[in-house]
């Protein structure tokens, strides 16, 4: 008789906080809960966590008293405890430490510490870009000469590749907030970044020379959505600010140019970590006329109808038989991934015009079919690898009795 072997796996995770004291806190021991909460969706540019914990006091007070506002914490996990390190979940900074008193049945008092935070898109947010006379004389008078962004922060004001402009970006104006928190607090990793947008795209940024705002609109205005998208992404070797190519597919499941290879490994999950699941078909996204154009033709005072339109039949696209049945749906998108250098010849058949069909050819043929795509959650067991901004792949056994299938509906899928 052969002896059975038995492994045992069990849950584990780990929350640590660096104070700007210099204080290393492992509160594991005193950890009740903690959720994470992330997705990738204009308007929600950073990621959330919140913490609970015993409130356990000592002569320094509780850890409401010991944690402040952005002390920056690390939220660690594994489902099975056997990885060494421990997969990271999330890295960001506290925006609150609150502690509550609570009386249970008997009238016992019941003390809780929540820390709340954000990831670090807190900086990206939280970071302005802000000209002020009184203060700051010279930047002012670049910003009001129109040369605010390069004369200021050395950023090129003429057409920038999407590689040059979020690079120049990162190492002129985020890493050096980044530096300035980490004077300090050391503990703060450094931001990391990876761009995966066509190179032949070339941006006219002077679109933007005396911008005022925060680092994330700035940055999320060349992402240009819904053609990309911008979201910070964590892994074992840091966070990492994410650029790329949205990552669409028609109902087949091809990518049509100019969509980028996946990046970001896959993860694929097995039907048995799959708890449940939601699915539904909704004609919510239903869109039947798909236009794009250059949203440098604002500058010069050109119609954007009539810079796009000689670019040929793919732009704009419409779709009679969906109208018909859904009603005109539009998506139409001005864009800075088109230069303006043809803005004022429309009719010249430049690659302005054409990357501007291009881009439109390809927004139609993922989205024309929308209604027909499955959309809903699915409810799986914790998982370090599937993290925001990863692809995912899921497997699905049609019939317990046969080998496991692959379902032929493998979609991209996004954690939410």
């Amino acid at each position: 008789m052969r002896p059975i072997s038995v492994t045992t796996y069990t849950p584990t995770t780990s929350v640590t906080v660096h104070t700007r004291n210099g204080d290393e806190y492992d509160v594991t021991g005193d950890l009740i809960s903690w959720q994470t909460s992330k997705a990738i969706t204009s308007g929600q540019p950073t990621g959330t966590f919140t913490v609970n914990l015993v409130a356990r006091s000592d002569t320094a007070g509780s850890w409401a008293d010991k944690i402040r506002p952005m002390d920056y914490v690390e939220i660690r996990a594994s489902k099975t405890g056997a990885q060494t390190p421990l997969p990271i979940i999330m890295r960001g900074f506290v925006t609150s430490s609150e502690q509550a008193l609570q009386f249970d049945v008997s009238g016992g008092p019941q003390r809780q510490v929540t820390l709340t935070g954000q990831d670090f898109g807190k900086i990206l947010t939280n970071w302005q870009i802000l000209y002020l006379w009184q203060i700051h004389a010279v930047q002012s008078l670049y910003a009001a000469l129109g040369y605010g962004l390069s004369g200021n922060f050395g950023i090129d004001a003429t057409d920038s590749t999407p590689t040059k402009f979020f690079g120049q970006s990162m190492s002129h104006i985020i890493e050096p907030a980044v530096a300035r928190l980490q004077k300090i607090n050391p503990a703060v990793p450094d931001l990391g970044l990876v761009v995966s947008i066509p190179e032949r795209y070339q941006m006219p940024v002077v679109a933007v020379e005396s911008y005022t705002g925060s680092y994330w609109n700035l940055l999320q205005t060349f992402a240009s959505p819904p053609f990309g998208e911008l979201f910070v992404f964590d892994d074992a070797d840091g966070p990492k600010l994410v650029a790329r190519m949205a990552p669409y597919h028609t109902l087949a499941g091809d990518y049509p140019p100019p969509g980028q290879p996946p990046m970001l490994e896959p993860a694929i999950i097995p039907a048995q970590d799959i708890s449940a699941y939601d699915l539904e078909r909704s004609d919510q996204d239903a869109l039947s006329f798909f236009f794009t154009y250059s949203d440098a033709a604002s500058l010069t005072g050109t119609s954007a109808a009539s810079y796009v339109l000689p670019g040929g039949e793919r732009n704009p696209v419409y779709y009679p038989a969906t109208a018909d049945l859904y009603g005109l749906r539009q998506e139409i998108n001005d864009t800075p991934w088109v230069t303006m250098a043809d803005v004022g010849n429309p009719y010249s058949g430049s690659q302005a015009t054409a990357i501007a069909g291009e881009l439109n050819s390809w927004l139609a043929a993922v989205m024309k079919d929308n209604p027909e795509f499955l959309s809903g959650t699915i409810d799986c067991h914790g998982d370090p690898d599937l993290i925001v901004g990863r692809y995912v792949q899921i497997v699905i056994a049609r019939d317990k009795w046969t080998d496991m299938i692959t379902e032929n509906a493998t979609r991209d899928m996004r954690q939410q």
